[in-house]
């Protein structure tokens, strides 16, 4: 290993200071926020409640017609009312 002069030791150091440090990403922390990002998510979605299998087989889910866009339920609203006046019947 050659040695180094006084000046070149310094000019090795000057160079090492004048570089930016390198980022690392801490994945432990990463993957946490990561992982409540997703949590956080999962758990502002309504909830439904439980439906059995077979009525989902008969029937599926029940529309929410508050829940459609207004030209949706606009367009399809007799429809509906004339369904639910049916299985009244």
């Amino acid at each position: 290993m050659p040695t180094l002069t006084l000046k070149q030791r310094l000019r090795q150091q000057e160079l090492k200071s004048r570089q930016l440090p390198q980022r690392r990403i801490n994945m432990p922390t990463f993957w946490l926020s990561h992982m409540m990002a997703v949590i956080e998510c999962k758990s502002a979605q309504p909830v439904l409640p439980p439906f059995y299998p077979a009525d989902y087989l008969l029937f599926e889910r029940p529309v929410d017609l508050e829940g459609l866009h207004p030209s949706v339920r606009e367009t399809y609203g007799p429809s509906f009312k004339q369904l639910e006046e049916f299985d009244k019947v």
